[in-house]
């Protein structure tokens, strides 16, 4: 996938990467690396259709799902997030 700004693609796969290695907490189940991979696509598709950079995408996100990072997503949120990102308007954010 091409986008404006693919230097955010090594940190999009650093993410990826720390989600695979980082410990999970209990009772608490994180996003695995593909389904982490599938958003970290998404938001960056999302960015470019509203020619935005991905950053935004991944703070609204994670403002939206009480995270600070996409990283940290629940995975009974999967679902939610993924229809979220294909529904978000950054410019109804603004009016």
């Amino acid at each position: 996938m091409t986008t404006k700004n693919n230097a955010t693609r090594a940190a999009n796969m650093e993410a990826v990467r720390r989600a695979i290695t980082r410990a999970q907490s209990p009772g608490l189940e994180l996003l695995n690396g593909y389904e982490l991979q599938a958003i970290e696509y998404l938001v960056a598709w999302v960015a470019e259709e509203q020619d935005t950079a991905p950053e935004t995408v991944r703070s609204v996100t994670g403002a939206r799902f009480g995270t600070g990072d996409v990283a940290g997503l629940r995975r009974e949120d999967y679902d939610e997030v993924i229809r979220f990102l294909v529904g978000l308007r950054l410019d109804e954010f603004v009016h």
